[in-house]
């Protein structure tokens, strides 16, 4: 997870470089692909030559690299999708007759996209019926307490999801609550019922 978060940050790094030499090259006469020569095959005088061309190879390599760089991203994800996919297993059968008895106390109502909810496998629509030891809407007050003391400790989280065929299963999943990118340490919101 840290070595993509390294190649994400490199990407955005490359991004703002790709910009900055875009907008370089378009305050020049001949811009991002116009002829550094004149109509008669000469050197134009009124631009710097040298710098163009070193500018105009520099984001070639950017453009070829970042695009190298997205591939590895992507492969990435796809690889810790597939893992989390993995982490996720669905409960044992005397779970499930035991969780169906329980009724959710909340449902996940917004899950950002990058986030540890995300990666973790929560999805929009998932009822809550277990999140570490609170276990109902009594309890829902100290949900934002108890995740700070877990920062960087995983929790369990049971839900019930309901499947394309219509279907309620019933699912634990391991939640860690990080810092990242965006706000909070889940990224997500919870609503209570």
């Amino acid at each position: 997870m840290e070595e993509l978060k390294q190649k994400v940050k490199e990407r955005d790094e490359m991004e703002i470089t790709i910009k900055n030499l875009i907008a370089e090259l378009e305050m020049t006469p001949v811009g991002l692909h116009g002829s550094v020569v004149d109509s008669e095959g000469y050197p134009r005088n009124d631009v710097d030559i040298p710098v163009i061309r070193s500018k105009r190879q520099q984001l070639s390599r950017l453009q070829n690299d970042y695009k190298a760089l997205m591939e590895v991203i992507e492969a990435d994800l796809h690889k810790l999708h597939s893992e989390t996919k993995q982490n996720q297993k669905p409960a044992k059968k005397e779970e499930q007759e035991e969780t169906k008895k329980k009724e959710h106390f909340a449902v996940i109502k917004i899950v950002s996209h990058d986030s540890p909810s995300y990666h973790s496998g929560l999805r929009v629509g998932d009822r809550v019926t277990r999140f570490g030891n609170i276990q109902s809407k009594a309890n829902f007050k100290d949900l934002g307490s108890f995740v700070a003391s877990h920062e960087n400790k995983p929790i369990q989280v049971d839900i019930i999801r309901k499947e394309s065929n219509g279907e309620d299963v019933n699912i634990n999943i391991s939640l860690t609550p990080v810092k990242w990118s965006g706000q909070g340490l889940l990224g997500c919101f919870i609503e209570p019922v």
